[in-house]
């Protein structure tokens, strides 16, 4: 459960490292964490944990990042932040959508 007043930032991500990283990270800075290693586990967690955040890669198995972006937007108004290459922008251009963030 999140403690009181702390911000929810969910990661997705299916690399080890860069979840302890990104989790670390965060945490320092106060931040209560959660952690989804694919599509599906983001969208089940955006309901369990409702996160005032999203960090998501996109290249992930069971569900990658673009398809579960497409089934979050559908189901909440949470802010996104996708974590991705410059390079994947050429292939999605869907992404530049208004209320979605890249960085």
């Amino acid at each position: 459960m999140a403690e009181e007043n702390k911000p929810v930032i969910l990661i997705v991500d299916d690399e080890p490292l860069v979840l302890e990283l990104e989790r670390r990270a965060l945490m320092s800075e106060g931040f209560d964490v959660r952690e989804a290693r694919n599509g599906q586990e983001a969208v089940d967690a955006v309901y369990n944990s409702r996160p005032s955040l999203i960090l998501m890669d996109l290249m992930m198995p069971v569900m990658d990042g673009y398809t579960a972006c497409r089934r979050y937007a559908k189901a909440t108004t949470y802010p996104l932040f996708l974590s991705l290459p410059w390079a994947a922008l050429k292939t999605w251009p869907e992404a530049w959508r208004p209320g979605l963030m890249i960085m």
